[in-house]
């Protein structure tokens, strides 16, 4: 799974792909600040950074994606 995000509306979603090719992409949450970046700790835990400079932990415990 890929995630992005859109800098204007601030929604995150994710992608998946399936042999280079587009399979299926959803939203799946929104951040209160525009997204810049992401990030990636040693646990592998994702985090995307606001243009003002806050970091927000993405949470997949509860998500699914099929």
């Amino acid at each position: 799974m890929h995630v992005c995000a859109d800098f204007t509306s601030r929604r995150l979603f994710g992608l998946t792909l399936e042999n280079d090719v587009l399979k299926m992409a959803c939203q799946i949450g929104t951040v209160p600040q525009r997204v810049v970046s992401f990030s990636e700790d040693e646990a592998g835990h994702l985090y995307a950074i606001g243009y003002e400079g806050t970091i927000y932990q993405i949470d997949f415990t509860e998500a699914r994606f099929e």
